[in-house]
């Protein structure tokens, strides 16, 4: 599962719970789609 939210900090939030509940493949875009519009601008 991939998880992305604007800054990065919900879908932080949303990966722990998935993981919590047994959830072995997830990943967060870490910084949100803003750190990743601004990586590939």
């Amino acid at each position: 599962v991939l998880l992305q939210c604007r800054s990065g900090v919900r879908s932080a939030h949303a990966a722990a719970a998935l993981v919590a509940r047994g959830f072995t493949d997830v990943t967060n875009l870490e910084g949100g789609i803003l750190a990743w519009t601004e990586a590939y601008r």
